[in-house]
């Protein structure tokens, strides 16, 4: 009796498990069922943001619609939108193609009121389509896609929008269906009442106008500015805002039905994308040359600048031609792509942060740095906010209006300030080359006038000296030969000095100059080259200018110092090029004011071209030095 006992004991306890485990899964199974959350709207209702009241299921298909109690299917396979975001993230389209948002609608009113159910965002959307339903009676509102004409659509010129009702005091059952095909599937979704959406739009429609109109504005000024001052900087930059405004254009869904419309027959990735996606990446490209240009006159490492810059411009342009390739190479990379977009966008943007900074510290250029602050701070303050602290969804780029308009004034005031800089710089430079040329005409009637006094006073007077020898009862004609080599060699002398060789580097010129002047001279003339080419990169004007000082010391070394040996030499010394020149000659007064025109025009191109020259003489040579700043050096720190 007792084992029975104790078997009854042992069952009734299974029993009681099996119920409790039974209580158990049926409680879990009712807490599986959320709750949906309701829009209660009366005749005094403006509009709401659905975003933290949906439900959303992915699962759904489109044949699932006619399975019958759809509200609990929804019920039990939906899950709640994230309260933390300000838009819902579904996800990445390969995955989620399509979604499926439920919310109740509660009409307490007397009245049918007139709604309308929009996703204002579009940009990661291609798809709206709404459906109303009470127990198995199902209505569809309507559908739009991106390649919708505007004309077709149900509020013309409007991305995404369905305009339905509601009976007076009904409650419906929404359902808004959204579809992506490309890219990050991300929605925004409102309802509002019809007299406030219409007031909505109009306001947007202006807004976005004003933001255009703007852009359009800026791009023709920098343009006919660029035109009329022969600006690069400006011409490029009109060229940049041209790729914003296609941007910008893009973002607002204008173009959408051109490149997305199936009449046209495009099978390429454009068409199923929206034209921001590829004109982002130009927009980047197209700054680089702008960027160029306008750090152009600030000291940096050229070669490395420039090759960073030109990289990211090729990654760009590279980038934008993928949405070229066919659709079933396209869908092959376009995963990568708004990836891509975001960080070549922050890329760029930290680029020219970069720029401002090497131009603020290198050249003390205060208005790139501030105008870059003004104008891309905001924007890149939120891409960085969305990509590290949106950890679920990172790297997707955000865009706002406002933020681009700013950078577009941002922008523009940096190009208006440098070419005012430029003009006041151009008008400066045009007054001391209009000095330099005056000065460079009397330097060169003083050399002519020189260059007549000795064929006066030296040729013809040796020639008239052999002649009258000739004309002796007596003949001397040792004498007479050696009056007519004077001659010759003066000639000799002076045609040299009249011999430019324009088209040779500097150090090609020098070292045939010594030649020459080894050639008809008693004198022994040495050239050392130890700058490693420097001297060639200086501008045309200063090579030929130093080549013309030099020349005439050699001049001067034949003429009056009655040495055996000289020595030319040219060395790199960081920033400073030099040359020395050096005679083992009698030497002269250095203290003294130059009375000799050679010495006085030396001193004059000096001055003119910036070059410092130091002279030492004694009676056992004169040594002289020429300090030039090296313009390719100064330009690379």
């Amino acid at each position: 009796m007792s084992v029975f006992k104790s078997f009854k004991v042992v069952g009734l306890c299974v029993m009681l498990l099996y119920a409790c485990l039974a209580c158990t899964s049926t409680g879990k199974q009712t807490a599986d069922i959320i709750q949906p959350r309701a829009v209660v709207i009366d005749k005094n209702f403006k509009s709401e943001k659905l975003n933290n009241k949906l439900l959303i299921c992915t699962n759904l298909k489109k044949r699932g619609l006619n399975t019958k109690n759809l509200r609990d299917y929804l019920l039990k396979n939906a899950k709640p939108t994230n309260h933390k975001r300000s838009m819902i993230m579904v996800g990445d389209y390969h995955k989620y193609p399509d979604a499926w948002f439920y919310v109740q609608i509660i009409n307490t009113d007397d009245s049918v009121i007139d709604l309308v159910v929009d996703e204002d965002n579009h940009l990661r959307c291609d798809g709206l389509e709404v459906i109303t339903f009470k127990g198995d009676s199902l209505k569809n509102w309507g559908r739009v896609l991106r390649k919708t004409p505007f004309s077709e659509r149900q509020i013309p010129f409007y991305p995404y929008a369905i305009p339905m009702a509601i009976s007076p005091k009904d409650t419906l059952n929404l359902l808004i269906h959204t579809q992506r095909n490309y890219g990050t599937h991300e929605v925004n979704l409102n309802i509002a009442s019809y007299p406030v959406f219409l007031a909505k739009i109009i306001n947007q429609f202006l807004t976005q106008l004003v933001v255009i109109v703007m852009l359009v504005l800026c791009m023709l000024i920098m343009g006919i500015m660029g035109w009329l001052f022969k600006d690069k900087t400006m011409l490029y930059l009109s060229i940049y805002l041209i790729s914003i405004a296609l941007v910008l254009i893009g973002a607002m869904g204008v173009t959408d039905t051109l490149i997305s419309n199936p009449n046209i027959g495009l099978n390429i990735g454009l068409s199923v994308t929206d034209l921001a996606s590829s004109t982002v990446f130009l927009a980047n490209a197209f700054y680089h040359p702008y960027g160029m240009e306008l750090l152009k006159s600030v000291p940096k490492n050229e070669k490395r600048f420039k090759t960073i810059s030109f990289t990211l411009m090729g990654i760009n342009i590279l980038v934008a031609c993928s949405f070229l390739l066919p659709l079933n190479l396209f869908y092959k990379i376009d995963v990568f792509l708004p990836k891509l977009m975001a960080f070549l966008s922050v890329s760029a943007i930290c680029w020219l942060f970069y720029s401002s900074l090497l131009a603020y510290f290198r050249a003390n250029i205060k208005y790139f740095f501030v105008a870059a602050l003004i104008g891309f701070l905001p924007f890149l303050y939120e891409q960085f906010i969305n990509i590290f602290f949106d950890v679920e969804h990172p790297l997707t780029l955000k865009f706002n209006q406002s933020s681009f308009l700013i950078s577009v004034i941002g922008v523009s005031i940096i190009s208006i300030f440098q070419l005012k800089e430029k003009l006041g710089s151009r008008k400066d430079h045009e007054q001391n080359l209009t000095q330099l040329k005056e000065t460079m005409k009397d330097i060169r009637k003083s050399e002519i006038e020189t260059i007549g006094r000795n064929l006066h006073d030296h040729v013809g007077n040796t020639l008239a000296s052999a002649l009258g020898y000739m004309n002796l009862k007596t003949l001397k004609v040792d004498l007479v030969q050696k009056l007519i080599m004077d001659a010759i060699n003066e000639i000799r002398f002076l045609s040299h000095n009249l011999v430019k060789d324009e088209d040779k580097p500097l150090t090609e010129k020098l070292e045939t100059l010594v030649s020459r002047f080894n050639d008809f001279s008693d004198i022994n003339f040495q050239y050392s080259n130890f700058s490693e080419g420097a001297f060639n990169e200086l501008s045309q004007i200063s090579q030929q200018n130093i080549y013309t000082i030099i020349q005439e010391l050699l001049s001067n070394i034949i003429k009056h110092s009655h040495a055996k040996n000289a020595f030319v030499q040219l060395f790199n010394e960081q920033n400073i090029l030099r040359a020395n020149i050096e005679d083992d000659g009698c030497g002269f007064d250095s203290t003294q004011q130059f009375d000799g025109i050679g010495l006085q025009n030396i001193q004059k191109r000096a001055t003119l071209m910036n070059l410092r020259l130091v002279i030492d003489s004694t009676k056992n040579g004169t040594g002289i030095i020429i300090e030039i700043p090296n313009e390719n050096k100064s330009n690379n720190r």
